[in-house]
Formats: C-alpha cells, sequence, structure tokens
C-alpha cells in the first residue's frame, strides 16, 4: 500500500497521535505521488509492488516449455523451473487475444528469493483452476495464501468461505490481508471476509502451481498475470487495477469503470476517489502517459481510467498529425479517456525518456486532445514543457471520452499570411507573424524592405525601417506595423514587400517568408467597385456574374483593377472555376463583368462561398465601397443514407479482425458519423466469444464504405455457431439511416472433434480404437 494512505488509516485509527502522523503524512505523500507510478495499472512501484507477473511478458513461441516467468515489478524474482517434467506451457491468443502459462496437474514454478516484510498484502490473479489445488504459496508456515477453486478461499492457515466451483472460466481474483480485517474479491464481488495474522510474510519458496512441495494438489488451469503487493491497497486503488486486468482479458467486473476496452484495452491506469482514506491521485499507462492533480477528485466514485490502442510509440510520424504533417509528427500511440463522475482539470504528462529521439529541428513537445480520435482534424493541440522528468501541461480539462496524441514540433515562424492590401488613409497597417507553436522564451526574427518595391520610405508613401519581430514567451504572434503616409497625389498602387530572415536559436522559417502589402491610392477622379456586396444561389446555377462599375466620375480611358480568389469552395473546377486576374472597363464603358463558373456535383456538403477582392486599381481610379464580393454557393444535393451493406455475415473464430462494412448510398462531401451498439445475439461479449463496444463509425469525405471491427476470441471450446446483432442509429453531419440497420455477425466454431471417425464423428485424438472386420 501507498505510504500515505497507511499513515492516513493510522491517523484515524489513532487520533492521539494526529500532530506527528499528520507531519509524517504530507512529508510521504509529495514523495508518493511523485514516485507510485510504475506498478499495475499505475498504482505503486518497485517499493510495494513486490512481483509482477505477466504472462504477455514472457514473449515465447506457442506450446513451448516455461522455464523462467520473469517479473515485471522491478525486484527481479522471477519464477522458474528446472525439471522439464514440471515445466508448465506457454499458449498465446487464449485469454481476449491475450497469452496465458498453462499447468497440466504436474507443473509447478518457484522463486527462492521473493522477500517481504511481515504486514498487510494484497494479490491480484487472473486465472483458473479446473481442480481443487493451490495457485500460490510459500514455506512460511503456510500462513500465506492459495487459490480460490472448490474448498473456497484459503489464507492465514484455513480455507475460507463458501464452495465456489471448479471449471475453466478465468477469474479475477483479489486478496486484500489486512490485520484490520482482510477480505477476498471475485471479479470485484466481496466474496468472503476474515482475520489475517499479519506477522505472515512472504518468505522461503514461494510456488506457482501447488504446494510448497511442488508435487501434492497440483494445479490444472491457467495463469494470465500474477500481482503482489505489499500493504493493504485501498477501495479506489484496488479498483483501478481491477478495471486494468479485466479491460487487458476481457473480463466482466461488478465495479467496471473502463467503457472502453473493445478499442484502447491496453496498460489501462487511473485515478480515483471513494473516501478520505480511500483515493488514488496520480496514475501512469505504460511507462509513459501521466495523470495527476485533479481539481475535483472528491467525491465517492469519482473516477479517470485511460488505456492505450497499442499504436506504434517506437517512432514519430505524420500519419493523422493533427497540423497535416507540416513541421509537426506524433506517435501513432492514442489513448482513450472514461471519466466517472466529476473529476475536474488535470496535469497530464509524458515520460520524456520514453518517447523516440526528436528529429533534426523538433524541439517542442505538444499534446493533443481530440473527441472523435481522427486528429487531422479537430484536435486542440496544448504545448508541454519540461517538468523533472516529464513534459507536461497543468490544469487540462479532458472530457468523458476524448482522445489523446503526443506529438513534437518544429517551431517555426512565418507571415500569417502574404499579402494583403488598403487604401492609402488606413493606417497604421498590422502585419502579423506567427508561431506554430507556443514557446516557453521569447524569440525573434529580422525583417527587411525588399529592393522590389514599388513604394517609397522615409514617409513618402510610408514609414518601416528594417527591424526585429519578437514573439514574447506563451504567446504564437506579434505584429510589424507599417505607417502609411496619405499623400494628394494621383498615382497607381504601389507596393511594400517585407521579407524576414535570421530567427533565433531554435526557431526555424516557415513557408512564408515575404509579404506584400499593396497601397491603393484614393487620390483619383473615379471610383472602381462592384454594384454589390454579395449573392448566392444554388450550385446548379452556372455561372455567375459578377459586375464591375465606375462611379462618382466619368469614365475616362482604359480602366484596370486587379482581383484575387479567396474562400471556403475549392476552385480550379472542383467547386467553381475562376482565376485571379485583372478587369478592364474602357470608356465611354462604365462597367465590365466577371463570371463564376459553378460545378454541379452530386456531393452533398456544406454551402462554401468564393470572395473575390480588388486591388492596384489604375491610375485616377480608386476603389470604391463594394470592393470585396461575396457569393455563397448552396448545395443541392441530397443527404446520402447509411446502412450495412449487408444484413448478415459470418466468419471463424480464428479470424483477425473481422470487418462489418457500412456503406454510404452516394459518396458524401463531408465526413458522416453513425453510432453503432450491440443489441443481440448469443453470443457472449466482455472477451468471453467477442469484444466489441459501443462506439461511432465514420465515413471520411470522398469515401463510400468503412468497417465496424469486432475482436474475436478463438476460445478453443467445441461450441455451435454463436451470432452478435449490430444495431446503427444517430446518424450525424449529413446523413440519414438506410435500409439495413441491423446486422447479424456469426462466429463460426473452428475446434471441432474431427470427422474422419465412425459416421465421420472424431479422429485419432479421441476415437481410440476402430475395429472393422472388413478391413482384415
Amino acid at each position: 500500500m501507498e505510504q500515505p494512505l497507511d499513515i492516513e488509516r493510522m491517523i484515524f485509527r489513532k487520533p492521539l497521535l494526529v500532530g506527528l502522523y499528520l507531519w509524517v503524512f504530507f512529508f510521504f505523500c509529495v514523495t508518493s505521488v511523485l514516485r507510485s507510478q510504475t506498478g499495475p495499472a499505475g498504482v505503486g512501484d518497485v517499493t510495494n509492488n513486490k512481483l509482477w507477473l505477466k504472462a504477455d511478458g514472457i514473449g515465447q513461441a506457442d506450446g513451448t516449455a516455461v522455464t523462467s516467468w520473469s517479473d515485471a515489478s522491478g525486484n527481479g524474482f522471477a519464477f522458474t523451473q528446472g525439471t522439464p517434467a514440471k515445466q508448465p506451457t506457454y499458449k498465446t491468443g487464449i485469454l481476449n487475444g491475450q497469452p496465458v502459462v498453462r499447468f497440466d496437474g504436474g507443473d509447478a514454478l518457484a522463486s527462492t528469493t521473493i522477500t517481504s516484510a511481515a504486514g498487510d498484502h494484497t494479490v491480484f490473479g487472473v486465472a483458473h483452476s479446473s481442480t481443487a489445488t493451490y495457485i500460490f504459496d510459500n514455506t512460511d508456515g503456510a500462513r500465506w495464501l492459495a487459490a480460490i477453486h472448490g474448498n473456497g478461499a484459503y489464507w492465514d492457515g484455513a480455507w475460507k468461505g463458501t464452495a465456489i466451483g471448479n471449471g475453466t472460466t478465468t477469474e479475477l481474483l483479489t486478496w486484500v490481508l489486512d490485520d484490520a480485517g482482510s477480505e477476498v474479491f471475485k471479479n470485484g464481488t466481496s466474496y468472503t471476509t476474515g482475520a489475517w495474522d499479519a506477522t505472515s510474510k512472504m518468505g522461503g519458496t514461494q510456488v506457482l502451481g501447488a504446494r510448497q512441495d511442488q508435487s501434492t494438489q497440483m494445479m490444472t488451469g491457467d495463469i494470465a498475470e500474477w500481482i503482489v503487493y505489499e500493504g493493504a491497497l485501498n477501495t479506489a486503488q484496488r479498483t483501478i487495477i481491477e478495471n486494468y486486468l479485466a479491460a487487458k482479458y476481457g473480463l466482466t467486473i461488478s465495479n467496471d469503470k473502463y467503457g472502453h476496452q473493445g478499442t484502447h484495452a491496453y496498460e489501462v491506469a487511473g485515478i480515483g476517489y471513494e473516501d478520505g482514506t480511500n483515493f488514488h491521485t496520480a496514475a501512469q499507462s505504460g511507462g509513459m502517459l501521466k495523470i495527476s492533480g485533479a481539481s475535483s477528485l472528491d467525491v465517492a466514485g469519482d473516477y479517470l481510467l485511460f488505456g492505450h490502442d497499442n499504436g506504434d510509440a517506437s517512432a514519430w510520424t505524420a500519419t493523422e498529425d493533427a497540423n497535416g504533417g507540416t513541421n509537426s509528427q506524433r506517435l501513432a500511440r492514442e489513448w482513450r479517456f472514461d471519466e466517472n463522475g466529476t473529476v475536474g482539470s488535470v496535469t497530464a504528462g509524458f515520460l520524456t525518456s520514453s518517447l523516440p529521439a526528436l528529429p533534426a529541428d523538433y524541439s517542442q513537445y505538444v499534446l493533443w486532445v481530440d473527441a472523435d480520435g481522427d486528429f487531422s482534424a479537430g484536435a486542440t493541440q496544448y504545448p508541454l514543457t519540461q517538468s523533472g522528468l516529464y513534459h507536461q501541461t497543468t490544469a487540462l480539462s479532458i472530457p468523458d471520452g476524448s482522445f489523446i496524441a503526443v506529438g513534437i514540433i518544429k517551431p517555426t515562424i512565418t507571415f500569417t499570411n502574404t499579402s494583403s492590401n488598403g487604401v492609402e488613409s488606413v493606417t497604421p497597417v498590422s502585419i502579423e507573424l506567427s508561431l506554430n507553436h507556443a514557446l516557453s522564451t521569447d524569440v525573434t526574427v529580422n525583417y527587411v524592405i525588399n529592393g522590389s518595391s514599388t513604394a517609397t520610405g522615409g514617409g513618402t508613401d510610408y514609414t518601416l525601417a528594417a527591424g526585429t519581430a519578437t514573439v514574447t514567451a506563451g504567446n504564437t504572434t506579434t505584429n510589424i506595423s507599417l505607417v502609411i503616409d496619405e499623400d494628394l497625389i494621383a498615382e497607381v498602387a504601389e507596393t511594400v514587400i517585407i521579407d524576414i530572415n535570421t530567427p533565433s536559436a531554435g526557431l526555424s522559417l516557415g513557408d512564408n517568408t515575404q509579404y506584400t502589402y499593396t497601397i491603393d491610392d484614393n487620390d483619383g477622379s473615379r471610383d472602381i467597385d462592384f454594384t454589390v456586396a454579395s449573392s448566392s444561389g444554388s450550385e446548379a446555377t452556372t455561372p455567375v456574374t459578377l459586375t464591375l462599375q465606375i462611379t462618382n466620375g466619368v469614365s475616362s480611358g482604359t480602366q484596370t483593377v486587379d482581383y484575387t480568389i479567396s474562400g471556403t469552395a475549392t476552385g480550379g473546377g472542383t467547386d467553381y472555376t475562376l482565376a485571379a486576374g485583372t478587369a478592364t472597363i474602357i470608356a465611354p464603358a462604365t462597367t465590365t463583368t466577371i463570371d463564376i463558373v459553378v460545378n454541379d456535383d452530386a456531393l452533398d456538403e456544406l454551402d462554401e462561398t468564393v470572395i473575390v477582392s480588388l486591388t492596384n486599381a489604375s491610375l485616377g481610379v480608386n476603389l470604391g465601397t463594394n470592393s470585396v464580393y461575396t457569393y455563397t454557393i448552396t448545395d443541392n444535393d441530397a443527404e446520402p443514407s447509411i446502412a450495412f451493406t449487408s444484413s448478415s455475415s459470418a466468419s471463424g473464430e480464428g479470424t483477425i479482425n473481422p470487418g462489418i462494412e457500412l456503406s454510404l448510398s452516394a459518396v458524401s462531401g463531408r465526413d458522416v458519423d453513425v453510432t453503432y451498439s450491440v443489441t443481440g445475439g448469443n453470443a457472449t461479449g466482455g472477451g468471453t466469444d467477442f469484444t466489441l463496444a459501443s462506439g461511432t463509425a465514420t465515413i471520411t469525405a470522398g469515401n463510400l464504405t468503412t468497417n465496424i471491427v469486432p475482436l474475436i476470441v478463438d476460445d478453443g471450446i467445441l461450441e455451435l455457431t454463436e451470432t452478435i446483432e449490430i444495431t446503427i442509429s444517430l446518424p450525424a453531419n449529413g446523413v440519414t439511416l438506410g435500409g439495413t440497420q441491423v446486422h447479424t455477425f456469426s462466429i463460426l466454431d473452428n475446434d471441432d472433434l474431427g470427422f474422419e471417425g465412425p459416421g465421420g464423428v472424431g479422429k485419432s485424438t479421441n476415437n481410440k480404437l476402430w475395429l472393422k472386420a472388413d478391413c482384415i
């Protein structure tokens, strides 16, 4: 148990010592929170997590003998077996895709090095035994513990509780051995209680799979994981570890606090609160992501659990990067969060040493929070700063169900835009520079006036000398102030071109290193602008004609004005066709037109805009009031429908990641979503026959299909075909429900006993004798 919680329990039991214990509590509380991160589910560390045996940590080939089971706690208490006849077997893909160590009734593993002080202990086991036998025992007066099986639960030298039965069902067993009152739990539910002699301890030879002599009451069954703590863990800590084990092995428990085991079942960890003596405030998942410092972890039932999808954490990638892979990268691994109650904001940090080396010019770590797990769109970026061994952010709000990923940034500075324009009466003009990441220190970049500028500085047309721009710590933008001098001279538009160079150490130049500001004259004798400032129409309407006019003066000679194109619609023939250009009005004409050719596509999409902006009018012509025209293209395509491609499908239970296809009636121009859930069938979820949590399926823009992917368990049990019924509902983002809203997936058993025996029943493994006179 973590030291401060032991002390706090003592405070409540011995109030006369409150003063002393409070001092000790707060002293150890700080150090405990800092260190207690590396144990299972982020509970405890090497000092109190005395033993952690994980079958997935063995890493052998299927069917090979286990000679040594290493200890993941950091204490090095390996369990070994040198006698070949007593060596258990390593079996892969048995329990929710995880391996187990299989004992055949004659196997045992032992450790003579494991030691622990006398006192309270907590033990977790994921195991089953088909015989009434011991799972774990020692030579210290037989006072330690054994398995729950047909005789009950054993500890402190006696069987306790009622018979629970033997069988092939894997159970999550928890012993909390406390001198104040001990309790055994099965799958999170209390099984039995009793006394515990706190003088008992681990010592001598510890045995897995049999009694101390390794030759009697030997186990027939599997062990997937076995964990021993020194100290009686509190209720919140026990609940968190049980959720870690349940998610990993697909077990159903009564105190389930984590609902994302279908997709993010790896290395689940968490924080939680039950009362003033039962809480856990800091946890680390997978030796990487640490969560601590919750602002509202103070009401019974407050929990925040998180697990990852086992994505690659060994290298940086630009795939599904929140910045499109431009000067940033991320780890493919994603964590998902499940909040019970209200935990509030937290501190989230990544252990720096667990992350891959930084590529050249990359120096900043960031954290992304995303609502749907697609970090390429909609993710919120938070800077991480160094704090001891971690890069972290504080006061972070993580909405229930959100996803988190870690990324890196190559800090760059760039002009936010590449150009703009304005009449010479508008001054000063703020020209924005931006960083792609807020930094913890001030950074600078130099700027100079490019010799290709047509405007004259020094107060004639503008005032701006070469200088240095500074972005202060914690900010992402700064401005260069360009002062425009308004004269009374009719002249053509003039440009001020600004270049940036020589960024400060650790900072690179971005893509936009040059900015052009066009000074439009206001001293002409007439104006040019659009007849109206905006309009809209269906995408079936084409072409759209925009009219330019000469006003406030007499049309004279050849009058020109440039125009640029922007907006949310995509040009080049995708949504429309119109390139930047020059419009001309030749006197005595007073108008001319620009045509937007709109593409009537078949995609359902949001309304989009085409913005045409005037600049650089010819000599003697000013820009009028309507110098910017906004045309809105309204979509005319019906929303597509989404449905299962077929009403049923089937696959063998050995199939990896079978896809159940959803399809659209027509391609959409936006990402569309639909919710799915398991609504029936006779297969058992939660990792028994399959794992599939309710979720949201997304068909991305431009695509027609996506898949729902259940995890099918290859269980080795002879059984009939089983089914999963999946129903879709709640379509979103421009889609309706189609015809086939329910799909039945059949799991075909692959564990037949053979078909070569008499009558096509059995085979040589169970048809032991077959004498036929016609074969003599």
